[in-house]
């Protein structure tokens, strides 16, 4: 994995929402806004309740898209 540039590091560390999007079972997109923390060098955490679709879509298929917007 190529390494982040500092600019995007900070733009990141400052966003107070971003939104997460998994697959559900039969392959229907799921998305939903998070409050993510960040590391300040490359992993984005979130918390999802452990029932909830995207927990569940997860658990499935560990495969997930993270949009940052401003």
């Amino acid at each position: 994995m190529e390494p982040i540039a500092d600019a995007v590091k900070e733009f990141i560390r400052l966003v107070p929402v971003c939104r997460i999007a998994t697959a559900r079972a039969n392959g229907q997109p799921h998305a939903i806004p998070v409050c993510p923390a960040f590391d300040g060098e490359g992993t984005l955490y979130v918390d999802l309740t452990r029932h909830g679709a995207s927990a569940k879509a997860l658990r499935k298929n560990p495969r997930v898209a993270v949009l940052v917007d401003e």
